[in-house]
């Protein structure tokens, strides 16, 4: 299998952030490769405007380890930057309690353009380091975007002080009859000392780290066996180094086993002044906690050690109380006394279908989150590019470790009641939000429109094309003749590798040859060629992200006679636009290649 070299342009940061072109050896047929999975490479970059290279290794399925120094050049950090390559279309993905901070591309090459079967794609993910990072460490899947058994990733490790990609406090709740619990301490290294400590009040513990009953996975945590463990349901702590960690996870019995309610159910409507009454039996000290200080009912708790759950708390509301004094919606919840655990929760709304909805106010440049409960929202938020660099952070929501690093940032402003509103300057740049109301939360990716004062809230759903991609004439001031037409595509919706072709009037269409566009692997090429009479339009394609369609935006031309020579020339029309989306097989290319005194060449890279 004869490697062949691609050159990629991505954008990589030192602080400041710059475009590099990189040459990277990949396999020059990814549809050779056993059972048709991606082929990956996983590199380190030197640090500098040169772009060169360092392989680590292309064996996939494989952890590497990354020490500080390995990493560390002279007072900046090399950036890590894995590619993959398939025969269709590929998507990279992070599985792990960490925060990665990334940029993600994606590549598109072809050797037939209406013929899908020819298409080659490629996903980059760039790493990089404002400072040694251990929540960089997780695992990276590259897999098919249609097939998500067509897998393979790397597992990073970045050794550090504190020991773990990220500590959230946690409860984990046993399956029914389960044999096997993992307690999701995981380890930055795979090599690092971990121990598991069970805590008892008041201030004993226990070390299970070398009990027969308990093994670690750096990669997964320590797993318990419920079977050969004397209670095991409790609090245990994770430590690296013998260092406190302050990761506290609880361990739960099925929730059936622990707590019995009534009613049985989350959701409770009530009427005014209903009677309604509240009950939570456990084997543990409980009450019931209400959402105001305010007299609203009568709190009752019994205890009779001779049941199999002694502990009983009842909570009557007031009939003569209007539930609209508490709120539309409240929460009334059971917990242990002890430390506040809660083991039920019965949510009331007098509002039937609870709803959270996202809109931008372009009149005062803002974004709106607001619910029907009128509750006061929370807003989070971290900055993002592509599609997949927002589907990979918006995992730091997990760990309320978002970078909230917009530039420029937005404003928390006054906003109707129910809702909370954040203004934004003159640019709105891409980025994941979260809207968080009670206990529901709402994930949305917000980029600019290309059109003016407008932006996209994605719903997985491809906008009108005239947000996204736009095509428009350059001045010019050369005196050959030449036209310059730039095509503009929105990076959260495209591959890189836009294609240009022109429209015949015989129906026929021609790709036109890279050597005739500048900044060919940005999102805004610019289409430079002299446009005979036989042209009826100049396309742009522009690939789509996780798909082998096309989206395309087009200028019409028209043929005018100069009176000060004989010869005629074409001009190009701006103001017909023709937009549309398509697949390879309905794209009517006759395969030829425009080409201006020299052979045609192909657009698959030089052997």
């Amino acid at each position: 299998m004869k490697p062949y070299v691609r050159k990629i342009c991505r954008k990589l940061c030192t602080g400041l952030l710059f475009v590099t072109f990189v040459n990277v050896v990949l396999s020059s047929n990814s549809a050779e490769t056993e059972f048709g999975l991606p082929i990956t490479e996983l590199f380190i970059t030197n640090n500098t405007l040169n772009g060169s290279l360092r392989l680590i290794t292309n064996v996939s399925d494989t952890e590497v380890v990354f020490s500080e120094d390995l990493i560390l050049n002279d007072k900046f950090y090399n950036q890590i930057v894995i590619f993959c390559n398939a025969s269709y279309p590929v998507e990279w993905i992070y599985e792990g309690d960490g925060a990665p901070r990334l940029h993600t591309g994606q590549f598109r090459t072809y050797q037939v353009f209406n013929n899908s079967a020819t298409y080659e794609y490629s996903a980059v993910i760039a790493l990089y380091q404002e400072r040694y990072n251990e929540q960089q460490t997780g695992t990276y899947v590259c897999r098919s975007v249609e097939d998500e058994k067509l897998r393979v990733f790397y597992h990073l490790y970045f050794p550090g002080d504190f020991g773990f990609p990220a500590i959230r406090n946690q409860v984990i709740r046993t399956g029914k009859n389960a044999t096997f619990v993992t307690l999701p301490c995981k380890a930055t290294d795979p090599n690092g000392r971990m121990s598991l400590l069970k805590i008892f009040p008041p201030k004993e513990q226990l070390n299970l780290t070398d009990s027969r009953s308990v093994t670690y996975d750096p990669r997964e945590g320590f797993q318990l066996n419920l079977n050969e463990i004397k209670n095991p349901y409790g609090s245990y702590v994770c430590e690296a180094r013998g260092e406190p960690s302050f990761w506290k996870m609880d361990l739960v019995p099925p929730k059936d086993e622990e707590v019995i309610i009534y009613p049985r159910k989350i959701r409770v409507s009530l009427s005014a002044f209903q009677n309604q009454t509240f009950t939570c039996r456990a084997k543990e000290p409980i009450t019931i906690v209400t959402p105001t200080s305010y007299d609203i009912g009568r709190l009752d708790l019994n205890t009779n050690l001779t049941f199999k759950y002694p502990y009983k708390a009842t909570f009557k509301l007031k009939s003569s109380i209007p539930l609209t004094t508490i709120g539309h919606y409240f929460k009334i919840n059971c917990v242990t006394k002890r430390d506040f655990r809660v083991l039920h929760s019965w949510h009331y709304s007098n509002i039937e279908n609870e709803r959270i909805t996202v809109s931008f106010d372009k009149n005062q440049r803002r974004i709106l989150c607001c619910n029907n409960l009128d509750l006061s929202p929370t807003y989070e938020f971290a900055p993002c590019e592509t599609l997949t660099d927002c589907q990979i952070t918006e995992s730091c929501f997990k760990g309320s470790h978002c970078r909230p690093a917009i530039f420029p940032a937005p404003r928390i402003v006054d906003a109707p009641k129910g809702c909370i509103a954040a203004q934004f300057p003159d640019t709105i740049n891409t980025h994941v939000m979260r809207c968080s109301v009670g206990g529901k939360h709402e994930v949305h990716y917000i980029t600019e429109s290309l059109e003016p004062e407008q932006i996209i809230i994605y719903n997985g759903q491809i906008p009108q094309t005239e947000k996204i991609l736009k095509v428009k004439l350059l001045p010019t001031t050369n005196r050959d003749n030449q036209t310059r037409i730039q095509c503009t595509g929105k990076a959260f919706f495209f591959s890189l590798n836009f294609v240009f072709a022109l429209e015949k009037y015989d129906g026929s269409m021609e790709i036109v040859d890279g050597e005739f566009v500048e900044l060919a692997q940005t999102y805004t090429p610019i289409l430079s060629l002299v446009i005979d009479r036989s042209v009826r339009r100049v396309v742009c394609f522009a690939p789509l992200t996780r798909s082998s369609e096309w989206v395309n935006a087009s200028l019409s031309t028209s043929v005018q006679d100069f009176t000060t020579t004989t010869a005629s020339t074409t001009t190009i029309t701006a103001t017909t636009e023709v937009t549309t989306t398509v697949k390879p097989a309905e794209i009517q290319a006759q395969g030829s290649t425009h080409r201006k005194k020299f052979q045609r060449k192909s657009w698959r890279p030089n052997s």
